[in-house]
């Protein structure tokens, strides 16, 4: 009887186990994360901590989900392989939560969240960051990093990150926090960004990169967290003779001109500095980018003609206290720069701000070292009460940003008179676009320039300009427009490229009673500076 008494026990059991188990089962494995990855190598002490759970060693094979926080040791390496093809590797004393994980290729969706506490982490872009780039994110105490078709390394701390370029095939990496915005474009450079701090500017970092595909890899040794410092020793720390090798690009307009040409009719031509100028319809701001490297395009050819924009971004700034052109370049802004991506030819926004038929496209009809175009975008309100519709130019070129100490040197001060020729354009009320042509003559004697951009051949005015010249590059203001009323307020910037400054490049805002012009102009120096300034 006991026995028959303890069967039927058991046969209750079971029958209240399987109705819950259909009550309750299918919800229950419906909230079950599901695989995100598999461990494809472990070396030494790795532990991975579930969501809720206890740590536990990791194992080769072993499933990573969302939510779930990799520890690795002093002595730890850990490689995982993400569905959508993404390559995480992690070296020593370092703690990974994979924040996030979606993946529907099917769908076309994607996203990935990545938040280091600390420690040595590299990353090779999959699926995710081809379907849905903008939808990547890794987090470390100071910084946001963005990732499209590209592969990076970075190293964490408390206080500082450092991230650099490894490789790409889309438009490199954006690093941001709340005070500022970079992109990096080129593979070897990076940038350092300290606790409450803006990024750095983008520098070579060849030496950091090397030892953290050394820390990161999970068969060899390589060198010790902080041997290799993108801000002191080493060979990118700032000390090398010739400032002009720390910057991304190309110094002349001969190597320049060369790869242009090397490249296949239908290839792509990534080019890394320029400007952005675009205007708000709706309030008459002026957006725009502040420092040449706050634009980066793929450009895509077409029997040897631009064709589209690949890939890319911009960060533009808005001015903060009025309405008026004056505020550009150099008034005060509402925060740091806001950054918008390119895509085939989209443009897609940001946390802030909400885009929709976003557009940029090039107008130039031959492949060459710069290049220029169109953008437009309707930009939701910050309070989403309204719609904005943007109009802009934008214009870019595969040559190096001169160095400071180059123009310093070689430039302000010397008894020499520079004459800049080339291209411009502008929209007037964003509506109606002249091209035409710029001119600029820098007495770098008595740092100050004057010029003219001539519209008068498509149908528009022409524009005298003058201002002063800096380390930086020119800074003045529109003096007249021909044909229309005086000028209320106006501003111009432009910087200089190439190893000598040959090449100068830039934007203008101007208004008048009736009419608000922006526009860009890229120009081009033949004369050669002398060897030496007096000023050192």
């Amino acid at each position: 009887m006991e026995h028959r008494h303890d069967a039927g026990r058991r046969r209750i059991g079971a029958w209240v186990f399987w109705a819950v188990w259909v009550l309750t089962g299918p919800l229950l494995l419906a909230d079950a994360p599901t695989a995100a990855g598999l461990v494809v190598a472990v070396r030494g002490e790795v532990t991975i901590t579930p969501a809720g759970g206890a740590a536990r060693p990791v194992v080769l094979k072993d499933e990573v989900r969302q939510h779930d926080t990799l520890r690795t040791g002093a002595r730890g390496r850990l490689q995982i392989c993400f569905e959508d093809d993404t390559i995480l590797s992690l070296g020593r004393n370092t703690q990974i939560e994979i924040s996030e994980f979606v993946f529907k290729p099917s769908d076309g969706q994607g996203a990935m969240g990545l938040n280091i506490s600390e420690g040595v982490f590299r990353v090779v872009g999959g699926i995710i960051m081809k379907i849905a780039p903008e939808n990547f994110r890794a987090e470390t105490p100071t910084a946001t990093i963005g990732i499209r078709g590209s592969s990076f390394a970075a190293e964490a701390t408390a206080s500082r990150t450092r991230v650099v370029l490894l490789g790409t095939t889309g438009a490199g990496i954006t690093v941001s926090n709340d005070d500022g915005y970079r992109i990096v474009y080129v593979p070897g450079t990076g940038v350092a960004v300290a606790l409450g701090q803006a990024p750095g500017p983008v520098r070579s970092m060849d030496a950091v990169a090397a030892a953290l595909l050394g820390q990161t890899s999970v068969g060899g040794a390589g060198a010790a967290p902080g041997a290799e410092d993108g801000s002191g020793g080493g060979q990118d720390d700032g000390a090398a003779v010739d400032p002009q090798g720390l910057i991304p690009g190309y110094r002349t307009e001969t190597e320049a001109r060369l790869a242009v040409a090397e490249e296949p009719p239908d290839g792509s031509l990534p080019m890394g500095d320029g400007t952005a100028i675009g205007l708000d319809l709706a309030n008459g701001w002026a957006l725009r980018t502040l420092s040449p490297d706050e634009i980066a395009v793929t450009v895509g050819l077409e029997d040897g003609r631009p064709s589209r924009v690949e890939s890319g971004g911009m960060v533009l700034h808005a001015p903060g206290t009025s309405n008026s052109a004056d505020t550009f370049p150099d008034g005060p802004a509402t925060g740091p720069g806001l950054l918008f991506t390119f895509t085939d030819g989209r443009i897609a926004g940001n946390s802030a701000v909400t885009v929709s038929r976003g557009s940029i496209v090039p107008v130039g009809t031959d492949a060459d070292i710069e290049t220029w175009g169109q953008w437009e975008m309707d930009i939701a309100d910050p309070n989403g009460t309204a719609s904005h519709r943007v109009v802009g130019l934008w214009q870019a070129t595969s040559l190096a940003r001169t160095a400071t100490e180059v123009v310093r040197g070689l430039l302000l001060g010397a008894d020499f008179t520079g004459s800049y020729r080339g291209s411009a354009h502008c929209l007037r009320n964003g509506a109606e676009r002249f091209d035409g042509t710029a001119r600029f003559d820098l007495d770098f004697r008595n740092n100050a320039f004057t010029g003219a951009m001539d519209f008068a051949g498509d149908g528009g005015p022409a524009m005298d300009v003058a201002g002063s010249i800096g380390e930086g590059g020119v800074q003045g203001r529109v003096t007249t427009i021909h044909g229309d009323s005086a000028v209320r307020s106006s501003s111009l910037r432009g910087a200089f490229h190439g190893e000598t400054g040959q090449s100068l490049q830039g934007a203008f805002d101007a208004q008048s009673a009736a009419n608000r012009y922006i526009g860009i102009f890229a120009t081009s120096r033949r004369e050669s500076p002398p060897k030496a300034a007096p000023r050192p």
